[in-house]
């Protein structure tokens, strides 16, 4: 299972890397949609019924803000967020089943809606700015080689457990291989994409997806725990679903992003 999970890592790695090096910004939020739809997918048919008219709902709301946010520049937010929440509710109110399972059901789309569209969509935001290409390298790279790190070293040394409600088989000893690995991942594109980048930014993404990228995955492992679920899908060979392997990217995207828009100034 790791040398299948590690062959698959590869080839993804070297196969997004070349595209978000050629292609332009609208194909690559179009990707990007694509990605976030088969995630919300995953993510709805583990906590929603399916199929049901409140699973093609759930689907609806949440690849639509995805759309504005990756397509139109600086869309209003308080009217995007309130439009969704009405429509949300207002569609509940006309089913024919119990007022508990109606309010189940739409805190379940209202979660999928803010937890897969709105901090997916902050990989798109990356994009979009100035050295953006450049940022994506970094998040993408740090990101993915610190659960990478995290799970080798977990497997080869890792005895003081992390989480072991939600997820028995991370580890300290695996988190702490994670921000060295990523921090790797961070010197790597330095060296040979983005020269200009400072050490002092190095460090401090590779803390970013090192330590906030796991909190992703827990997140995660806690959504599929209640529903007593090992993976969110089938899709990647070795890596479960579309879901498992952006969990972590969902909580590192934002961070980096506003990071390098407010803090650095891009």
């Amino acid at each position: 299972m790791i040398k299948v999970r590690i062959i698959t890592g590869l080839i993804l790695g070297l196969l997004v890397g070349a595209f978000i090096g050629w292609a332009p910004l609208y194909l690559f939020n179009a990707v990007l949609l694509l990605v976030l739809t088969l995630a919300a997918y995953e993510f709805f048919c583990i906590t929603l019924p399916h199929p049901s008219l409140s699973f093609f709902w759930a689907m609806l709301l949440t690849v639509l803000p995805s759309v504005l946010f990756l397509f139109f520049p600086a869309p209003p937010m308080l009217p995007l967020f309130a439009g969704v929440i009405l429509l949300c509710l207002s569609f509940y109110l006309f089913q024919k089943q119990d007022p508990s399972l109606s309010v189940k059901q739409a805190s379940l789309t209202l979660l999928g809606i803010f937890y897969i569209s709105i901090l997916f969509s902050h990989v798109g935001l990356i994009r979009g700015l100035p050295q953006g290409v450049m940022w994506i390298y970094l998040l993408l790279a740090s990101t993915f080689l610190a659960d990478t790190g995290a799970y080798l070293v977990g497997h080869m040394i890792g005895r003081h457990k992390l989480a072991p409600r939600i997820s028995p088989g991370k580890t300290v000893e695996g988190l702490m291989g994670g921000v060295f690995f990523s921090f790797i991942a961070t010197l790597i594109v330095k060296i040979f994409f983005w020269q200009h980048l400072s050490l002092w930014d190095c460090i401090i993404v590779a803390g970013i997806s090192g330590l906030v990228g796991p909190l992703g995955d827990l997140s995660e492992s806690l959504i599929k725990r209640s529903v007593n679920l090992k993976d969110s899908g089938r899709l990647i060979p070795g890596h479960g679903g579309v879901l498992d392997r952006v969990d972590a990217l969902l909580f590192t995207a934002p961070v980096v992003y506003y990071y390098a828009k407010y803090l650095k100034g891009f």
